[in-house]
């Protein structure tokens, strides 16, 4: 298990929580109905809590378009928490491409390139973020 890499086991994902002690997690998911598009995201420390939620409409360009924009406003919302910089962040999702897509950049989509550099610089600001899988 690399610290800042992609874990694909939920049950990985809460030893990893008590091993940071005090690391915050992400859920996030994106969804497509027809031409309605959406995504929204949970925030919590390890004891559960919520610490911030968010939810909204993305663009119409897909399931994981939408799921890929839930990533990116994860990250910022985490910026903007009173926990940033001191704690590690873990973002879990139940697209594994999408998981995928961040950690190797030769798969990525070009139509969705500006979305994925939005997502790396805040990347680099949040520094030892994992990625989890969890279907």
């Amino acid at each position: 298990m690399e610290i800042g890499g992609h874990i694909q086991n939920c049950l990985l994902l809460r030893a990893l929580m008590w091993l940071l002690n005090g690391a915050v997690k992400f859920n996030v998911d994106g969804s497509v109905l027809l031409n309605r598009v959406g995504c929204g995201g949970v925030l919590r420390n390890h004891k559960g809590e919520v610490i911030a939620i968010f939810s909204g409409l993305a663009e119409c360009f897909g399931a994981y378009y939408s799921e890929l924009v839930a990533v990116k406003m994860a990250l910022n919302l985490f910026k903007e928490t009173n926990v940033f910089g001191k704690t590690r962040l873990v973002i879990e999702s139940d697209s594994q491409i999408v998981l995928n897509w961040l950690q190797n950049f030769s798969t990525r989509l070009w139509k969705c390139w500006s979305l994925f550099e939005e997502i790396d610089r805040s990347l680099k600001e949040i520094p030892g973020t994992v990625t989890v899988f969890c279907s």
